[in-house]
């Protein structure tokens, strides 16, 4: 149990009618995870209550409590409704910060650009592509609530898929998988071939009489198919739209097929958020703990060096500094409960696996390239045919530019202002103590390159 939004809104059962000397009966019959807010308006009532072994989990309001709430508007009445619940339940259980999932509600900052884009381009579709975790997901399910809301601008029945299980299946496996995130109609969805799912579309187009936006998410699971191809030619030639959500593969397929409707897609390409972003979503659910960050610009320019304003790091060293506020008992927070993130985000594993995630040995010889070098004025490019020439290999530009693309997507390298950046700062720090893995890895690229007669 996660999150404000969730105990302040939507578990709080009708307690004024429930004689109290059932409450314990009654909480050793309900799901444990549940928290319970218990309303005593009458002084005798609270005075007598007592929680015993659910301490933690039952959270009183007093009458005075209950008081101060119905005589306050705005924020001073929800300051009235969370202050109790802060001081009942420990911060560690009540914050908001996941790393896992995607970002909903109050925790969905920034990419408000993007967004509009969404709402108000009139293109057949788009690409969103970018690195694991900066929040593809969340802004795709962010447009679908809007459109759920029916402030769809575009007026169309809008259809949210997921193929991630797809990555091993044939053609007609996943064409039955995607028909039947469309519509499920047992004995034809299950049996459809690819070669039908045109005709399919078109059916559910004309029964629902209005166009489709289909969103296609981990869209790198299907590019072993012409599933992409084959979606985007019927969004863009029948009125239709397609959003396409994914990775590394994905721009590649994007890239490779640029003469058909699917490279036509207009892409939207992730970056990090932008300094503000970062700092508020870090800063906003602390502040609502009860907690107070005692020097802000320093803490703030802490938070943006171990994180490189990525969302997912930033929810992390939320993670950190919370636990460490709730152990010691303290409701200030400074930029020295920072400090462990250092060590912490620190990952050879993750290094590893990024650098044996790219799609070739260039891109890999160009990934230790940027991790050996400084993170500051990094002309990535330049820097990598430079490297190339001084063994003896040349590459084109174009190919250099593919394998810095790729980069981008395994974290290894930036992406700003529509040029690249250093790499996601642990990742870098990671490097730099595994300098003789990365001179490996460089080794067995150059000597694979050069019997390919690079």
């Amino acid at each position: 149990m996660r999150g404000f939004e969730e105990i302040y809104f939507l578990l709080v059962p009708p307690f004024l009618q429930t004689p109290l000397s059932s409450l314990p009966a009654l909480l050793e019959q309900t799901d444990a995870s549940h928290p319970f807010i218990v309303l005593c308006p009458h002084r005798q009532q609270y005075a007598s209550l007592s929680i015993g072994s659910f301490h933690g989990r039952v959270i009183i309001f007093s009458p005075e409590i209950i008081s101060e709430i119905l005589s306050s508007n705005g924020s001073r009445s929800r300051e009235a409704f969370r202050r109790p619940i802060r001081n009942q339940i420990d911060a560690i259980r009540l914050h908001p910060f996941n790393t896992t999932q995607p970002a909903t509600g109050e925790m969905f900052f920034g990419r408000q650009e993007e967004l509009n884009m969404l709402q108000t381009n009139e293109a057949a579709g788009f690409l969103i592509t970018g690195p694991s975790r900066t929040g593809k997901t969340s802004l795709v399910q962010q447009y679908l609530q809007i459109c759920r809301r029916g402030k769809n601008p575009h007026t169309r029945n809008v259809f949210y898929l997921d193929l991630q299980v797809c990555a091993h299946l044939d053609e007609d496996r996943i064409a039955r998988v995607f028909a039947m995130g469309i519509r499920d109609v047992p004995g034809i969805t299950d049996r459809i071939q690819f070669s039908e799912l045109r005709s399919f579309l078109c059916s559910i187009v004309h029964k629902v009489k209005e166009p489709l936006e289909i969103i296609i998410d981990e869209a790198d699971a299907v590019c072993h198919t012409d599933l992409l191809l084959t979606v985007a030619e019927f969004a863009v030639s029948s009125g239709n739209r397609v959003i396409v959500v994914g990775r590394g593969a994905v721009r590649q397929f994007w890239r490779k097929h640029q003469a058909s409707s699917f490279g036509r897609l207009h892409e939207i390409r992730f970056q990090a958020l932008s300094a503000d972003e970062a700092w508020q979503l870090f800063l906003r659910p602390i502040e609502a703990l009860g907690l107070r960050v005692e020097t802000p610009e320093e803490t703030k320019q802490t938070l943006l060096r171990y994180t490189s304003r990525n969302p997912h790091l930033v929810q992390g060293c939320a993670q950190l500094v919370v636990r460490q506020a709730s152990t010691t008992n303290t409701c200030t927070i400074t930029p020295s409960m920072l400090a462990p993130t250092d060590e912490s985000f620190r990952d050879f594993s993750l290094l590893r696996t990024q650098l044996e995630d790219v799609h070739s040995d260039l891109a890999r010889f160009a990934a230790v390239e940027v991790l050996k070098h400084s993170q500051e004025g990094l002309q990535v490019p330049t820097l990598i045919r430079a490297a190339l020439c001084e063994r003896g290999l040349a590459c084109t530009m174009t190919e250099i530019y593919d394998a810095c693309d790729d980069l981008v997507v395994n974290w290894l390298l930036g992406w700003e202002h529509a040029n690249y950046a250093p790499p996601r700062w642990d990742l870098f720090k990671t490097a730099q103590h595994h300098r003789d893995y990365l001179d490996g890895v460089q080794r067995e690229c150059l000597e694979r390159l050069k019997a390919r007669g690079r």
